[in-house]
């Protein structure tokens, strides 16, 4: 008599643009995902994005991986300005006033922080 196995599992991906991979379980105990136990030597099909971390070192991918996409132009704001503190003290701060310096400088001190941020 044959033994059957059951159908294989299929996760439902957590968007359109995920692309579901084939896994294959290893090692030792059991993951759960979605509310289904996966046991060890079962083969499944999820997105790259619902499997845990911490679980992809009991994991092997029977199907290719899709690299990640990288942004191509990462635009990066170089708008630095030195605003005054009060009583001869200067701060460093970007477009959006977040302080570049921890601790309030003298003007030379500031220009010189300055000149190293736009370089």
């Amino acid at each position: 008599m044959e033994r059957v196995r059951s159908k294989e599992v299929r996760i439902t991906p957590p968007n359109e643009d995920c692309v579901l991979i084939r896994w294959e379980k290893i090692g030792g105990g059991s993951l759960l995902l979605q509310n289904r136990w996966i046991k060890p030597r079962e083969k499944f099909w999820a997105a790259r994005e619902d499997i845990p971390d911490a679980f992809l070192n009991s994991l092997r991918p029977l199907t290719d991986i899709p690299e990640e996409k990288k942004p191509e132009n990462l635009k990066i704001d170089l708008d630095f300005k030195v605003e005054p503190k009060g009583k001869g003290w200067f701060d460093v701060v970007n477009a959006s006033g977040k302080k570049m310096n921890e601790k309030s400088l003298r003007i030379d001190d500031a220009n010189e922080l300055l000149k190293s941020l736009k370089a």
